[in-house]
């Protein structure tokens, strides 16, 4: 197990953001899940490398309507330093009008964000949902502020999004473009597919990776979720990024749900 993987901490932090969330969506038709996961990413600049370890865990709440909400806490490790934050967020519907929002903090974190917020609003016609959102992410050292606009197209479980984010880092005033496009293939077997690719300028400043230089870049990354049975599945995860002139990365992940 990897040294940045606090349970005790994490499992304490998640229990305290849920007793304040649960009294929202204490109803018959809840359907409450939990996954914990970690990740390996192997970074490379030309001076140096580095490994570093994240790891997470999740609980979500859905109600039979497509409503719910989740927290989750994400403990991270960048060579000697270990930052552990909060999330939290709630979905809904109002006829055509879908909205989401989530917030973070990591107080007196080294790296990740000392807070952020991310709401998002969309409108359904037919099978496709149009949304447009706002990313704002305080890190110790910069700030970054980004309008999105996408749509997502349904095909029964299965789904296809495009995304455009457009914003500023700042200090430095470099400029965020960025395109995305995911997909998920589920056709009611054991197994789930699912790929992303991004490319744009500014691709890695939206995370706070240190020594990147605002330019332009890409990432990928393709899973599989296995259903073991009805309550419990794996899922895998393969990723790999760059951005010029030198910077590289590779990333692993694995992740374990149950549903109850």
């Amino acid at each position: 197990m990897p040294e940045s993987f606090h349970p005790a901490r994490m499992v304490l932090a998640l229990a305290c953001a849920g007793l304040a969330s649960r009294g929202a969506s204490a109803q018959q038709d809840t359907v409450y899940s939990l996954d914990a996961g970690t990740e390996r990413a192997a970074l490379r600049w030309d001076v140096r490398d580095a490994t570093w370890w994240s790891s997470r865990v999740q609980l979500d709440a859905r109600r039979s309507d497509g409503s719910g909400w989740f927290v989750g806490a994400e403990s991270q490790k960048r060579d000697r330093d270990t930052d552990t934050g909060l999330a939290a967020g709630m979905y809904g519907r109002a006829g055509p009008w879908v909205w989401s929002g989530q917030v973070a903090a990591a107080p007196g974190s080294r790296f990740l964000p000392r807070y952020s917020v991310e709401p998002q609003l969309g409108y359904q016609v037919g099978r496709t949902v149009f949304e447009g959102g706002l990313v704002y992410r305080s890190f110790p050292e910069s700030t970054v502020r980004i309008g999105t606009v996408g749509l997502v197209h349904y095909v029964g479980d299965s789904e296809l999004g495009l995304r455009f984010a457009m914003g500023r880092s700042q200090p430095g005033a470099r400029d965020v473009r960025v395109v995305t496009v995911r997909g998920l293939l589920d056709r009611g077997g054991p197994w789930t597919f699912g790929a992303t690719a991004s490319a744009g300028k500014g691709l890695y400043d939206i995370l706070n990776v240190p020594g990147v230089s605002g330019n332009r870049g890409w990432s990928a990354s393709v899973n599989a979720r296995y259903r073991i049975d009805p309550r419990h599945s794996i899922r895998f995860e393969l990723g790999a990024g760059r951005e010029r002139p030198s910077f590289r990365e590779t990333r692993v992940g694995l992740s374990f749900r149950k549903t109850f």
